[in-house]
Parts: C-alpha cells; sequence; structure tokens
C-alpha cells in the first residue's frame, strides 16, 4: 500500500512538471509574435518548375530568393523580394539557358499567431530576363523586363526568439511578349526577425 501512495506522488509530482512545461511553452508561442513595425528578412533557395510550353523547352530551374517583410499588424506583412532563377534549354532543343531577376512587391497574409504560421501571398513586379542559346552558326542572345506576378503560400515555423523556417510554393508568372513564361516555384530556406 505504502508503495503505491508513492507511487501515485511521483506520478503527481511528474504531471505537475509537465503541465508547468506545456503552460511556458504556450506563453513562448504568443511571444513570437509579430507586432506593428516588425519586419524579417528571409534567404530561400529555390526550385522552379517550368509549365506550359515553357516546360516543353525548359528544365527545371534553380535559384535563390531574398524577402524583406514589414508587418503592418501580427498577421498582414508588405514584402519586398530580389531573385535569381536560371533554367536551361532541354537536350532536344540545344545548349541554351533562361536566367531572370525578379524585383517583386507584394504582401503576406498569415493565418495563425503560433510557432506554425501559415500564410497566403502575392507579388507583383518586374522580371528582368535573358536567353542564350549556342548554335553552328554562333550564339543567339535576346534580354528584355517584363511585368510578372506570382502567388502561392506556404508556412514558417518558428525555432528561436528571432529565426523562423520558411516554406512556400507559388505559381510565378512572366508576361513575356508572346506568351508567359510559368513556373511553379519550391522554396525553402530561414528568416531572421527585427523588432
Amino acid at each position: 500500500m505504502q508503495i503505491t501512495v508513492i507511487t501515485l506522488l511521483i506520478q503527481e509530482d511528474i504531471l505537475k512538471k509537465l503541465a508547468i512545461v506545456f503552460f511556458c511553452a504556450l506563453l513562448a508561442t504568443t511571444a513570437f509574435a509579430h507586432d506593428k513595425g516588425d519586419m524579417d528578412f528571409s534567404f530561400r533557395p529555390l526550385m522552379a518548375i517550368p509549365t506550359g510550353d515553357f516546360g516543353d523547352a525548359y528544365s527545371t530551374g534553380f535559384g535563390a530568393n531574398a524577402t524583406f517583410s514589414y508587418y503592418v499588424n501580427y498577421s498582414f506583412a508588405l514584402t519586398g523580394s530580389l531573385g535569381y532563377i536560371n533554367w536551361s534549354l532541354d537536350d532536344d532543343y540545344g545548349d541554351g539557358h533562361f536566367r531572370t531577376v525578379p524585383i517583386m512587391a507584394g504582401f503576406r497574409y498569415y493565418f495563425s499567431n503560433e510557432y506554425v504560421r501559415p500564410y497566403i501571398s502575392g507579388e507583383l513586379g518586374l522580371n528582368m530576363w535573358k536567353a542564350t542559346m549556342e548554335t553552328a552558326f554562333g550564339d543567339i542572345e535576346t534580354d528584355g523586363s517584363d511585368l510578372g506576378a506570382g502567388f502561392g503560400g506556404g508556412l514558417t515555423y518558428t525555432i528561436g526568439p528571432e529565426l523562423m523556417l520558411d516554406f512556400g510554393a507559388k505559381y510565378d508568372m512572366i508576361f513575356t511578349e508572346d506568351e508567359s513564361t510559368n513556373s511553379l516555384m519550391l522554396l525553402a530556406g530561414v528568416s531572421f526577425w527585427f523588432h
């Protein structure tokens, strides 16, 4: 009987400690909420899967994206981003590349104020691009700049007071002259939060 009482006391003590840890974690979760005027900077390597006619001629592209966010409130942020993406021509079409530097402005709307924060995003901006192709008669090179847009979503996962993992996917469109140059982008990286 005495062993049962001691066992119950130990279990009760463990439950109290677990409750305290859970309560502290709950408080910490709300402590990581963004407030008006907060900012963050994220760097995310990306993979860009071309779609439509663009996907017929080019293989999957790779690059990186840097985004600055300014929080209007805890759920809405204005964003500015700069990126670099390089697609290679499929082997059937020869040797060549399509490279772009997107300069975008947009928003993120967050659905949660917890450790895991899902969001939707939209962007509009300028894409400076350059296309090259090697032929038997020499290299062909064209360049330009066109309007671009993107929409998508993702989530951030808080791993520290000023550090988050940032995962996202977006459908990106460059409104080139004859038709849009579209791709599905998958991004993953880190975000640093400034108060």
